[in-house]
């Protein structure tokens, strides 16, 4: 699976992709051992990281920084992530 990434990345990026990688599959293990109803707010949530994460990934990997857009996007995609997870439940 990696092996046209390690023709064409430096060695850096290479373990980044691989723990990101690595990282996704432990999501979806542990996200398929909980309740339905807490499974999709935590990928509801998991969508707010990832784009953080893909920002992220843009500037350290890519070296395209980020623009103040960018950052409000990020910042706005978090925050609706932490509201999702924090909300009071009646249930």
């Amino acid at each position: 699976m990696f092996r046209d990434l390690e023709l064409v990345a430096p060695r850096r990026i290479r373990g980044l992709a691989r723990t990101r990688y690595c990282s996704l599959v432990v999501f979806g293990w542990l996200l398929a051992q909980v309740e339905t109803v807490a499974a999709g707010r935590a990928f509801a949530a998991y969508g707010g990281v990832y784009i953080a994460a893909s920002v992220l990934w843009m500037w350290l990997a890519e070296g395209h920084r980020p623009d103040r857009w960018d950052a409000l996007g990020t910042a706005v995609c978090l925050l609706g992530a932490a509201i999702i997870l924090a909300a009071p439940r009646t249930n």
